[in-house]
Formats: C-alpha cells, sequence, structure tokens
C-alpha cells in the first residue's frame, strides 16, 4: 500500500438515470392497444400479489431491472444491495400504475387547491403526514402503492419513481451511505411538502454527491 486513496462513488446511477430505467421498464410490461401491445398483464398482477420486498426480489420481471441496473455499476456488493433493494421498491409500487400524468407532480396533483383548503386535497394532510413518517422498505411499499391506488393509478411516473427510490431512510450500511440517502429522503420529504401545499418552487440545487467507498491502492 502507498497510502494514496482512491475513490469510487457507489451512487453511479444518478437520479436521471434511475427514472429513465425504471420508466422504461414499466412501459415495457403496460398494455398499449393502440398500438398494438400487449405488455404483460400477468407480470403485473403478480408483482401486485407480492406483499414484500423479498416477494419482489423473486420476481423475474424484478431480476431484470435490477441486473440492467447492475451490469455496469463498478461499486462493493453491500452498496448494490442497498440500491437493489430500493428498485425492487420501485417495482413493487409502478406494478399499481396504469396512466402516466405529465402535467402535475404527485404531491401537487395530491395536495390542496390553490388557496390551501385542506377539503379540496386528494390525499388529506394527516394521511400525507403518515407517509412522511414511512422509513423502512415495507412502510414505504405500503404506503404509496396506497397513494396510487388514491390517484386513480394515473401518476407522474418520473416524479413517483425519484420519491419511491429516496424515500427509505438506510441503517444497514456504512456510514456514508447511512448519511446520503438520509439526507436524501430529508430532501425529496421537503420538496414533497412544499408541492403539496403549493408554497412556490422550493430551490433545487445539483444532485448530492454519493457516498464514497475509499479503496487503498495497492
Amino acid at each position: 500500500m502507498n497510502g494514496q486513496s482512491k475513490k469510487h462513488s457507489p451512487d453511479k446511477k444518478h437520479s436521471a438515470d434511475i427514472v429513465k430505467l425504471a420508466q422504461s421498464w414499466w412501459q415495457v410490461l403496460q398494455p398499449d392497444p393502440e398500438r398494438g401491445k400487449k405488455g404483460n398483464k400477468g407480470a403485473l398482477a403478480q408483482l401486485r400479489r407480492c406483499h414484500s420486498i423479498p416477494e419482489l426480489l423473486l420476481e423475474p420481471f424484478v431480476q431484470n431491472l435490477i441486473q440492467s441496473y447492475c451490469q455496469d455499476s463498478a461499486v462493493d456488493n453491500t452498496i448494490l444491495k442497498n440500491q437493489i433493494l430500493r428498485l425492487a421498491l420501485v417495482c413493487g409500487v409502478l406494478a399499481l400504475v396504469r396512466e402516466k400524468d405529465t402535467e402535475k407532480s404527485v404531491a401537487r396533483r395530491i395536495g390542496p387547491e390553490k388557496g390551501g383548503d385542506e377539503s379540496t386535497a386528494l390525499c388529506k394532510p394527516i394521511r400525507f403526514s403518515r407517509l412522511l413518517r414511512a422509513e423502512s422498505l415495507e412502510e414505504c411499499l405500503r404506503g404509496f402503492r396506497r397513494l396510487v391506488k388514491l390517484m386513480g393509478n394515473k401518476v407522474n411516473i418520473a416524479d413517483l419513481i425519484e420519491g419511491v427510490f429516496y424515500w427509505p431512510k438506510s441503517d444497514e450500511c456504512s456510514q456514508s451511505q447511512r448519511e446520503y440517502y438520509n439526507k436524501r429522503a430529508e430532501d425529496i420529504r421537503i420538496k414533497w411538502v412544499f408541492q403539496y401545499w403549493d408554497a412556490g418552487k422550493l430551490g433545487e440545487d445539483d444532485e448530492p454527491e454519493g457516498p464514497t467507498n475509499e479503496i487503498e491502492k495497492e
């Protein structure tokens, strides 16, 4: 060892890449009769019957997304495990989405209309606050599935993917990963709260740098 270190970011796939990959995965499974595309209703139904992350990980189509994500990710296994579990969560939620909403973010669509009248909110504040408190993968799976159903299965796909992927809090990982993902989880929640109440655009900085895994050179 010469004492020098080389830093590798375990978060090789940033938000835009994750969103693009998951959107393509969802699109392949969706039937589109107008274009003569059958999709895969059977796979979607099976994914909807999965009620836990381990069950989702057993599904071939979930593994397809994971393999696409991992094939060029030069990161160690402990980091990939964290990301793989989050991708399984995304699959479990996206399986309930049947139509894209390209006009509004998820939080703005479920929030009160202008003026802040709580009675006009699709998702009432007390229910939204429960989602904000969801931290584990299983809590997020249940909470976001309920939200998608509440929205009539029509959702802003890109916004949903980013939110679901970064929503869980991380405990069983290295300190740098835990700090990074927990910071992302807080940032996503704050953004959604602002959008829910239509409180103006929250300044969105560049995506924070991923946690680093220091490997000493031989």
